[in-house]
């Protein structure tokens, strides 16, 4: 694994963590989510968003329904909304940006 593939997922989940975070308190889809990460890193793909969903959904950070049609959809958890909100520490997985402009 290249540092540039562990920056690029770990950016990702706190892009993902952002996203879900301004989109509250509405469920979102990951077609949305999709395009949103492909606005940032172009050649992202279904596959790779599903895994960092996953991954997040793992830490307890996000809840994931998976709809029988094939459609996930998305919502922070309250741990999720802590990590966006800065109110916890963040652990090792997630590119959160350190907190500028506390001070």
């Amino acid at each position: 694994m290249s540092n540039m593939e562990k920056a690029r997922r770990e950016g990702m989940r706190w892009n993902v963590i952002n996203a879900l975070n301004k989109a509250r308190p509405y469920t979102t889809s990951e077609a949305f989510l999709l395009d949103i990460m492909r606005g940032i890193y172009p050649d992202t793909t279904a596959l790779e968003l599903r895994q960092q969903l996953d991954y997040l959904h793992d830490r307890k950070l996000v809840d994931v329904t998976k709809q029988p049609s094939g459609l996930w959809f998305a919502d922070l958890t309250r741990l999720g909304v802590d990590i966006a909100e800065y109110t916890i520490d963040c652990q090792a997985g997630i590119a959160r940006p350190v907190k500028y402009w506390e001070g």
